[in-house]
C-alpha cells in the first residue's frame, strides 16, 4: 500500500468536500422535486437519509480542512496500519458471508418466492453491506 502524504490527504479532502457539497446539492434539488412529484414516503426517506449522511461527512471534513490539530487526527487515523488491515480483513469476510448469503437466499427463493421492489431490494442490500462492514470493523477493532 502506498504511504499518503500530507498534502495529497489534504487535496484528496478538498475533493470530497467539493464533491459533498455538490451531491448535497442535487439530492436537494431531488427533494424539492419530489415535494412537487409527490414520491411515497420511503423514497423520501432514503434521499433524506443519504443526504444527512453526506453533508455530515462534508462539515466533518470541511472542518477538518479548517483546524490543524482535527486535520493531524484524521491523517493518523486514515494512514494508520492497524487501521488498515483491519479494513481489509472486514472487506475480505463481507465479500465472503455475502456470497454465503446470497447462494442461501438463491436456494431459499427456490422454495419460498420473495418479492421486492427494487427500491426494497436496494435499500434492503445497501443497510446490509454497510451494517455488516461496520459489525465486522467494529469485532476486528476489539479483537486486534
Amino acid at each position: 500500500m502506498e504511504t499518503l502524504t500530507k498534502q495529497e490527504f489534504r487535496k484528496r479532502l478538498q475533493r470530497k468536500v467539493i464533491m459533498g457539497r455538490i451531491l448535497s446539492l442535487i439530492l436537494l434539488l431531488g427533494l424539492v422535486w419530489s415535494h412537487f412529484h409527490s414520491l411515497n414516503d420511503q423514497q423520501e426517506g432514503v434521499l433524506v437519509g443519504i443526504l444527512m449522511g453526506i453533508s455530515s461527512l462534508t462539515i466533518r471534513y470541511n472542518f477538518a480542512l479548517r483546524r490543524e490539530e482535527t486535520f493531524e487526527r484524521l491523517y493518523i487515523q486514515v494512514t494508520d496500519e492497524r487501521n488498515r488491515m483491519i479494513d481489509e480483513k472486514a472487506r475480505t469476510l463481507l465479500f465472503t458471508i455475502l456470497l454465503l448469503l446470497a447462494a442461501c437466499l438463491s436456494v431459499l427463493s427456490m422454495i419460498v418466492p420473495i418479492i421486492l421492489n427494487l427500491h426494497q431490494f436496494l435499500t434492503l442490500t445497501i443497510l446490509l453491506i454497510l451494517g455488516l462492514y461496520y459489525l465486522l470493523r467494529f469485532i476486528l477493532s476489539k479483537r486486534y
